[in-house]
C-alpha cells in the first residue's frame, strides 16, 4: 500500500531542515518513497521506523479501546497509571495530551489522558499475536482496518529522518528549509547562527553537534559523487569524440506552416518543395571525419601506445575472461585472497574441486533465487561478492 504523499515524493531524498518545538530548526533527511516492508527492514540503511509514523493517529470519531477511571472522588491526571479494565469508547474530542471519549457499553463520557487510549487496529494485531483472537472479522474488521485511512500520511506532510537522535517525524513540507553549509552558517535563530545554537543542544536524547556532522558527512558524501559522475561523464564525451561516436545534432521539428498560407497552396495547388539533398546525404553516407576517426580505431595495441591521447581512451580492449586466463600476472595482493578465501570458507592450502564444492554450499545457502521476496536485492550484493571471490581464487589456484 502507497502510505507517502504528493510531498514526500516531491522533496525525497533532500537534506532538509525542519521546525522542533523548542529546539533551533533540526537537521534531517526526508525519507524517499520506498514501501514500509522495506524502510522497517535491514536493507534500509537508517534506522527502522516504528509502524505509528505511517498511521495518522487517534482523531474524532475513532474506535478505541479505553481505560475505564473507577475513582469517583477525582478526576485523573496525567501521572496515573492506565487502569486495567478497559472498554470500547468513541473519540468525540481530541486534545494535545487529553481525549474525550464516550464509552460504548454504558453511554458515559470522560475526558481521560490520550495515553490510555489505544486504536482498535492495534488492539486487534495484539491480540492476534498473543493468540486470543484468530482473524477480525465482519464490523470489527472494518473498525480495525479503518479503510484507506490506514498507514496513510496525511497530505501535505512529508516524513523526515532526524539526524543526532535517529528518530522519524512528520512535518509540513511547507515548512522545510533546504539545507547547505552555508545556510547554517547563516541562518539566525535567537539572535545567533543557527550552528552555534545547534552546537549548544544537549538534552532529552537530542545532540545537535551529532546532527551537524551527520548531516555535513552525508553532504560530502553526495558533492564526491556528483564530482565523480562529472568527471566520469567528461572521459565518456573525450572518449567519444576521439573515436568519432558523438551523435549528429538532432534536426528542430518544422514549424506548422500558418492557415492561410496552407489554403492558399492547396487552392494553386502547387507541389511542396522537395527535401534538400543535404539531409539526404547526411543520413545516407557518413561523414567524412567520422569514417577517418573510425579508421584510427582499427589499430594494433602498439600503435595505440604510440599516440599522443590518453591510454584509457585508445588502448586495447581485452575481454574480461582474457584477462582471467591470459599469461599476464594479475596484481592481486595478499589481503584481498585472504579475505576471498574467509568469504568461500575454505582452510589454507585448499584444492580446486574444494574451491567449486564451497561455492556450491554457499550457492544453496546465499542465492538469491532462494531468498523471500524482501531479501532478495541484499542477496544479490552478497552473492556478487562470493561470485567475485570465487573467480579472484580460482585464477590464482
Amino acid at each position: 500500500m502507497q502510505w507517502w504523499s504528493a510531498a514526500q515524493k516531491e522533496h525525497q531524498q533532500r537534506l532538509v531542515l525542519y521546525r522542533l518545538r523548542g529546539f533551533p530548526p533540526w537537521p534531517g533527511l526526508v525519507v524517499r518513497t520506498k514501501s514500509r516492508q522495506y524502510l522497517q527492514s535491514p536493507m534500509n540503511p537508517l534506522a527502522p521506523p516504528d509502524d505509528s509514523i505511517f498511521d495518522r493517529g487517534i482523531q474524532k470519531g475513532d474506535t478505541v479501546t479505553a481505560g475505564v477511571w473507577l475513582n469517583a472522588e477525582r478526576r485523573p491526571t496525567l501521572e496515573d497509571p492506565a487502569p486495567q479494565k478497559k472498554e470500547k469508547a468513541k473519540i468525540l474530542k481530541v486534545g494535545p495530551k487529553w481525549v474525550r471519549v464516550l464509552y460504548k457499553k454504558t453511554g458515559e463520557t470522560s475526558q481521560i489522558p490520550k495515553s490510555w487510549c489505544e486504536l482498535l487496529s492495534q488492539c486487534i494485531l495484539q491480540h492476534q499475536n498473543t493468540g486470543k483472537v484468530k482473524r477480525a472479522t465482519g464490523k470489527v474488521r472494518d473498525v480495525a482496518l479503518r479503510g484507506s485511512k490506514r498507514g496513510v500520511v496525511p497530505s501535505g506532510y512529508v516524513v523526515v529522518y532526524s539526524y543526532g537522535d535517529e528518530m522519524y517525524r512528520k512535518v509540513l513540507a511547507r515548512s522545510l528549509i533546504r539545507y547547505t553549509p552555508e545556510v547554517v552558517t547563516e541562518q539566525k535563530y535567537r539572535k545567533k547562527s543557527l550552528r552555534h545554537c545547534l552546537k549548544k543542544v544537549d538534552k532529552r536524547g537530542f545532540n545537535g553537534a551529532r546532527a551537524l556532522k551527520e548531516i555535513k558527512a552525508e553532504w560530502d558524501r553526495r558533492e564526491r559523487a556528483r564530482q565523480e559522475r562529472q568527471q566520469q561523464e567528461a572521459t565518456a564525451r573525450e572518449y567519444r569524440a576521439h573515436h568519432g561516436l558523438e551523435q549528429p545534432p538532432t534536426p528542430a521539428p518544422a514549424e506548422r506552416e500558418p492557415a492561410d498560407r496552407a489554403a492558399d497552396r492547396a487552392a494553386s495547388k502547387r507541389p511542396l518543395p522537395a527535401d534538400p539533398p543535404t539531409a539526404k546525404r547526411h543520413t545516407a553516407q557518413p561523414s567524412q571525419a567520422s569514417q577517418t576517426a573510425h579508421a584510427r580505431c582499427v589499430a594494433t595495441p602498439l600503435v595505440n601506445h604510440a599516440r599522443s591521447a590518453s591510454a584509457h581512451l585508445q588502448g586495447h580492449m581485452v575481454p574480461y575472461h582474457e584477462q582471467l586466463e591470459g599469461t599476464d600476472v594479475q596484481h592481486i595482493s595478499t589481503s584481498d585472497l585472504e579475505e576471498a578465501r574467509l568469504l568461500l570458507r575454505l582452510e589454507k592450502g585448499f584444492s580446486v574441486s574444494e574451491l567449486h564444492r564451497a561455492r556450491r554450499l554457499l550457492a544453496l545457502e546465499k542465492h538469491p533465487d532462494k531468498a523471500p521476496a524482501h531479501l532478495k536485492d541484499f542477496r544479490h550484493r552478497e552473492w556478487l561478492k562470493i561470485d567475485a571471490a570465487f573467480t579472484m581464487l580460482k585464477a590464482t589456484a
